[in-house]
């Protein structure tokens, strides 16, 4: 989304510009891009196995043990239980880690509310959610869900920002959402009225991220953006990452 809000006659711009990855100060002053890893809880099929992966989420660490050397181990002939558990767990550090059992709440507070503060000061901000198909990146970023305890990171920014805009008394804010999908290197207009007709799709992109003859939409009300991203999600285009 773009905000701009007016006061004393003159209009300032925030441009958060899709496809624009600027580092935004997190907690603390960090202005570095920052890494935290979520696991979603294991489904039936997948309980049955022993856990490869440990989470110490107050470490900000996961330990993985590696499937590949298992298999080495067996193939050598050391078939027992403790021979594969001896394998040796390798440690990743991130700035933030989240257990199966974590809510969108916490996810929000960790990820979400330092990149809206550091949009409404006038920065650019982006999320990034990557890992395998089926592992939770819609559930995380989008998911609305049937109460307020299971929204995703998106619908809480939405309401968190609208919720801004209500209590500054100083300004006037003019609040407009714009939706794109960079796919094979193309970048596509998902919010363009005339997409049928083939209008829309392979747009420019600018330096600093500007991005010509893009479609901005008005939204006066949190439901405007929600509507307006639920319409550009039903124009994406989908492909497993495996």
């Amino acid at each position: 989304p773009a905000v701009s809000r007016q006061t004393s006659g003159s209009l300032e711009r925030c441009p958060n510009l899709p496809g624009v990855c600027e580092r935004v100060p997190m907690e603390g002053g960090d202005s570095r891009v920052q890494v935290f890893a979520r696991s979603r809880p294991l489904d039936q099929r997948e309980a049955v196995f022993a856990p490869c992966v440990e989470f110490d989420v107050g470490a900000s660490s996961v330990k993985a043990r590696s499937e590949v050397e298992a298999v080495d181990r067996v193939s050598q002939g050391h078939i027992t239980k403790a021979s594969v558990d001896a394998i040796e767990a390798h440690n990743f550090a991130f700035d933030g880690v989240f257990g199966p059992q974590a809510t969108q709440q916490e996810v929000f507070e960790k990820v979400g509310h330092p990149v809206l503060k550091g949009c409404l000061q006038g920065l650019n901000g982006t999320i990034l959610a990557y890992g395998q198909t089926g592992t939770g990146k819609t559930y995380s970023l989008q998911h609305r869900g049937q109460g307020s305890d299971q929204a995703g990171l998106l619908p809480r920014l939405v309401a968190s920002l609208y919720v801004h805009v209500a209590q500054d008394i100083h300004f006037i804010y003019e609040v407009e959402a714009a939706a794109v999908q960079i796919y094979n290197e193309q970048v596509d207009d998902l919010l363009h009225s005339d997409r049928e007709s083939g209008v829309g799709f392979a747009l420019s992109v600018q330096n600093g991220g500007c991005v010509p003859g893009l479609t901005w939409v008005r939204c006066s009300r949190p439901e405007v953006m929600l509507q307006a991203f639920q319409r550009a999600r039903s124009n994406l285009v989908y492909a497993e990452t495996k």
